[in-house]
């Protein structure tokens, strides 16, 4: 069984789309929403596995996965508010059948449902949805990039799941903002010193 964790900043129509999915999923016990922009929360009565958290203010992705993952019972997906999979049971189902500890998707357009074995981390949107068998917690001064990496590279079995029903709008809440912008650097800029990357 699953805990969905999803940071947002109700920027994207996708999690409008999502949310009933998570909701009616066999598989999904919980989705726990961490709310980073709580003056647009829409209401949520309707959904009964949602934990809300927030501490009305943002305190951007990072943070928010370790935030969730403490909140959370079950095993871990961590998931952006901008993404719409509409066979999420078969995607949970392949999981749950498979031995990988660590799963991201692929954006290719693919006919056929299946992961991957990879070693290194796939850009362009693998992190929008992960599966972690082996959470460790993203060191605080990472607060928007990389805490996909150190995740990726903490676990053993690595796979980019491929999946034909997907859609997103990829960092949509990030945007062009300068604060995310200076944020997102300052994160890239620790991540290369901290492991001697060129």
């Amino acid at each position: 069984m699953y805990s969905i964790v999803i940071p947002t900043m109700w920027q994207s129509e996708y999690l409008f789309d999502m949310l009933p999915i998570y909701e009616n999923c066999e598989l999904v016990k919980e989705i726990i929403l961490i709310d980073n922009f709580y003056q647009k929360k829409p209401k949520l009565d309707k959904f009964k596995k949602i934990k809300y958290y927030s501490e009305f203010k943002n305190i951007f992705v990072n943070p928010a996965w370790n935030v969730g993952v403490k909140l959370s019972n079950y095993e871990i997906i961590l998931a952006n508010d901008d993404i719409l999979i509409q066979n999420l049971m078969e995607v949970l189902m392949l999981i749950k059948n498979s031995d990988f500890d660590f799963v991201g998707i692929s954006w290719d357009e693919v006919d056929e449902l299946k992961i991957v074995e990879i070693d290194e981390f796939k850009r362009n949107g693998y992190g929008c949805f992960m599966y972690i068998k082996n959470y460790i917690e993203i060191p605080k001064d990472y607060l928007i990039f990389r805490g996909d990496y150190i995740l990726f590279n903490n676990s053993k079995k690595r796979g980019e799941l491929f999946n034909p029903k997907i859609k997103g709008d990829i960092a949509k809440t990030r945007g062009n903002s300068e604060i995310f912008k200076e944020i997102s650097q300052n994160d890239l800029k620790k991540y290369k010193i901290n492991n001697q990357v060129l």
